[in-house]
């Protein structure tokens, strides 16, 4: 198992790995499509305006 290593910048700020960025990224992608897919069909498509 890889080690996340945290790193603390001027005024607390937390700078974490790479790795642990892309991984964080990552589950935020696939909770937000999740959330996509689940609402999809409850959609109205509104025309717009001409």
């Amino acid at each position: 198992m890889s080690q996340k290593k945290l790193i603390i910048g001027v005024d607390g700020v937390v700078i974490v790995g790479a790795v642990a960025v892309l991984q964080m990224h990552g589950e935020m992608m696939r909770a937000m499509g999740d959330i996509m897919i689940k609402y999809a069909d409850k959609l109205e498509v509104l025309s717009s305006p001409q």
